[in-house]
């Protein structure tokens, strides 16, 4: 898998870290001459000098030979312009890291459906932590072969949940919309614009989220 991040943050290094240690080709875009530099010591990966949210620069790594793009960097509109910038270029999927929360709805608006508020969101499982709903939710990892993929729906994902064309080895273990998840049951149906958890096989998931990236496209949505 080929990961392209914008913004040399602490939490792109950490995340290029993880990915490299797996075995995943990372490349880093920076507009710090100093932090590239810095970063050459630190990490075996592609870095770019320049601006994340210019088209010019972002064709420079291959957005049709890129699985993922993360808007990772520590300013916000920067991340959303870049997000942007990087969904009509064609990269595979977009995540979109915003510090401010009242960001989130403007990326919900612009169509940036993998959006993050990490402080939200961390503050959200320690409070999950504190209270003992959910003690392992910050240390939970699949063991084995299995790995968590997700997608939003299109437009031929909609309907029951058994009618999605999937591997026998995988599962839909979450439907989330609205900011409400469910787990899913027969009853329940998708609808365009869900964001579908499951469990896959290791050896079917970069097929399986290809295939599920390739539908998303071809309905005009947005990648994940």
């Amino acid at each position: 898998m080929r990961a392209v991040m914008v913004g040399a943050s602490a939490l792109t290094v950490a995340t290029a870290r993880g990915l490299i240690e797996r075995g995943h080709e990372v490349v880093i875009i920076e507009r710090d001459a100093e932090r590239i530099d810095a970063l050459r010591e630190e990490l075996d990966c592609g870095l770019i000098h320049g601006a994340g949210s210019r088209p010019s620069v972002l064709k420079e790594v291959g957005p049709s030979k890129a699985d993922w793009l993360l808007a990772l960097g520590d300013d916000d509109p920067d991340n959303i312009i870049a997000a942007l910038v990087a969904r009509e270029l064609g990269f595979g999927s977009v995540i979109t890291k915003v510090e401010d929360p009242q960001y989130q709805n403007i990326c919900k608006h612009l169509g940036l459906q993998n959006t993050i508020v990490p402080d939200v969101e961390m503050g959200r499982s320690l409070a999950d932590m504190v209270e003992a709903q959910d003690k392992t939710s910050l240390s939970t990892r699949l063991k084995g072969d299995l790995r968590f993929l997700s997608f939003t729906a299109g437009e031929d994902h909609a309907g029951p949940v058994k009618g999605l064309d999937l591997p026998a080895d995988a599962r839909v273990i979450a439907i989330t919309r609205d900011d409400e998840s469910k787990l899913p049951d027969d009853r329940i149906e998708i609808h365009a614009g869900d964001e579908v958890l499951l469990v896959v096989r290791a050896k079917r998931a970069r097929r399986l989220r290809q295939q599920l990236q390739k539908s998303e496209q071809d309905d005009g949505e947005p990648g994940t």
